[in-house]
């Protein structure tokens, strides 16, 4: 039996960066899948670069077969008067009228659709508008719902491993790995060094993240190479948030796809907490 499937992008690239293997393979079942992305707007003065944005978003989405929806919040730099820093993407606080915003948008597209199931960012990295997008999805309590692990900033596992609730150890050479990788590299500065150790310290001893437990995972060659073609199309940010060739094909090439879901006791809708797709 067909599906139709709800995808949350915060970004105007999360869904097809994350999310390409799942999306081809439900597509060549005949499942439906829509992508709807938050977070779509800069400034005036970046107008330009999200126009060019939008339209690799646009032929991505072309070349999966999938429908896109733009929901046109204001992009997390944009909304906050500090300084645009990597420590700031990942302090900033959510806010409850974004968090409110956003959830009474997705709730109009689920009311107009008959979605069979929802994926949601995991959160994973700590960005302020993949939490604002987890916040929101986790509050909607969809029948069943579904979270992404978010690339790049999976490459690093204790990303995952803070957002599941499992322990996380930041000793010297989690840092000598983590400041060496290549997205990392490219949006932080030494300055940010010591605020991001400190704020990594605090994230990963909280107690109050839902628990969630492995749902699938998806790994297929022929459907790697074609997520690689897909992800290749977003030129305006390839380059930054994929700075090291080696570990670009690594992540595309050899890594699975994995979905999470909440534990049962957070999710009594829930009936198996792990298994793999068939391909």
């Amino acid at each position: 039996m067909s599906r139709n499937i709800l995808i949350i992008s915060p970004h105007l690239d999360d869904a097809a960066l994350s999310l390409s293997q799942h999306i081809l393979y439900w597509l060549a079942k005949g499942d439906t899948v829509t992508i709807a992305t938050l977070f779509t707007r800069g400034s005036v003065e970046q107008q330009t670069l999200y126009t060019a944005r939008k339209a690799e978003d646009l032929e991505a989405a072309a070349k999966l077969g999938a429908t896109s929806i733009y929901l046109n919040f204001l992009d997390a730099p944009f909304r906050f008067l500090e300084p645009i820093s990597y420590t700031n993407i990942l302090s900033w606080p959510t806010q409850p009228s974004i968090e409110e915003a956003v959830m009474k948008e997705l709730t109009t597209i689920l009311h107009s659709h008959q979605f069979d199931t929802i994926l949601a960012p995991l959160g994973v990295g700590n960005h302020v508008d993949h939490r604002v997008a987890f916040n929101a999805a986790h509050a909607l309590s969809y029948k069943q719902t579904l979270y992404y692990e978010e690339r790049p900033y999976a490459i690093v596992p204790e990303h995952i491993q803070m957002r599941t609730g499992e322990p996380v150890s930041f000793d010297a050479s989690f840092w000598e790995r983590y400041w060496s990788t290549g997205y990392i590299s490219s949006f932080s500065e030494q300055k940010d060094h010591k605020n991001i150790m400190e704020l990594y310290e605090k994230e990963g001893t909280r107690a109050e993240q839902p628990k969630l437990v492995r749902h699938s995972s998806m790994h297929n060659h022929k459907l790697a190479q074609q997520s690689l073609a897909v992800v290749s199309l977003y030129k305006t940010q390839t380059p930054a948030l994929y700075p090291h060739p080696q570990e670009f094909q690594d992540l595309y090439l050899n890594t699975p796809e994995t979905l999470w879901i909440l534990q049962a006791h957070d999710n009594p809708l829930m009936q198996n907490n792990c298994r793999v797709e068939k391909i």
